[in-house]
């Protein structure tokens, strides 16, 4: 019984909230860091749960995105910060642009709780 009462509040725990990394640079496999960096805004809030962090470097991002419930955005970054150094971001020196000419919409924010912070957004309507 003492097994099941400690599964049981092993499964009510939260999750570990993950900080997902997308660039230009990346290598488009896994995200969890600068070198393995999503290549898509889109892929990184596909793979996202409420609680997620998403840190996009400088760049130009030619799509349309859709926000996820609880998660988090941010652009300016330079691509080099490590998990403690989200004060270093930029967004003013590290212009991070999402870019919706010729898609239907740029941002889609139809989710609780979610932020989109330190881009600039064009296109789209």
């Amino acid at each position: 019984m003492k097994r099941i009462a400690i599964l049981l509040l092993a499964l009510t725990l939260p999750a570990h909230a993950a900080t997902l990394f997308v660039s230009h640079q990346g290598d488009d496999s896994d995200g969890l860091s600068w070198e393995s960096a999503l290549i898509s805004i889109g892929g990184a809030l596909s793979g996202a749960s409420a609680g997620d962090d998403i840190w996009v470097a400088s760049g130009t991002y030619n799509e349309s995105i859709q926000m996820v419930t609880g998660v988090s955005l941010y652009g300016g970054f330079a691509g080099t910060e490590t998990d403690e150094e989200f004060e270093k971001r930029n967004w003013r020196t590290n212009e991070t642009t999402i870019d919706a000419t010729g898609l239907d919409t740029s941002v889609v924010v139809a989710a609780n709780e979610a932020t989109l912070d330190g881009f600039t957004i064009t296109g789209g309507y």
